[in-house]
């Protein structure tokens, strides 16, 4: 039981770092697009490895009932405010997130932390995560 755990941790970590480097590289507008860099950041790893597994395998239980493309919307607000939060602590503990110099002065960022037009990013990322950790954890999916 360990072991699987231990695998949704790295499948998770592994997962989230390379979706945000593949996202930032597509979506970024840097002057340099010939090269597409993306980015990430290692104190990523225990919002993707540990929390959002534990939120998902929580909340899936009671909204198991219902359509799949509704509970992105559950998980949606959930994802942004873990987001919020996680991006908080990383600023109390190291004095800036990781993000914020990226989210420094765009439209539509909340203090620098989180940004409301990543919404169908989060939507989509509740749904391909639930996905996955019904994989990982032998859920039967239909």
């Amino acid at each position: 039981m360990v072991l699987k755990y231990l695998l949704v941790f790295i499948v998770f970590s592994a997962m989230g770092l390379g979706l945000e480097v593949i996202f930032t590289a597509t979506f970024s507008k840097n002057k340099d697009r010939v090269h597409m860099l993306g980015f990430s950041s290692l104190y990523y790893v225990p919002l993707y490895g540990i929390a959002l597994p534990i939120f998902i395998a929580l909340a899936y239980p009671f909204i198991r009932t219902i359509p799949w493309y509704m509970r992105g919307l559950i998980y949606l607000p959930f994802i942004h405010i873990g987001e919020y939060c996680g991006m908080l602590l990383l600023r109390k503990i190291n004095g800036a997130s990781p993000s914020e110099g990226r989210y420094q002065g765009k439209r539509w960022s909340i203090h620098n932390l989180t940004r409301i037009d990543f919404v169908p990013v989060f939507y989509a990322m509740g749904i391909f995560f639930e996905f996955l950790l019904r994989i990982l954890l032998d859920e039967k999916l239909f």
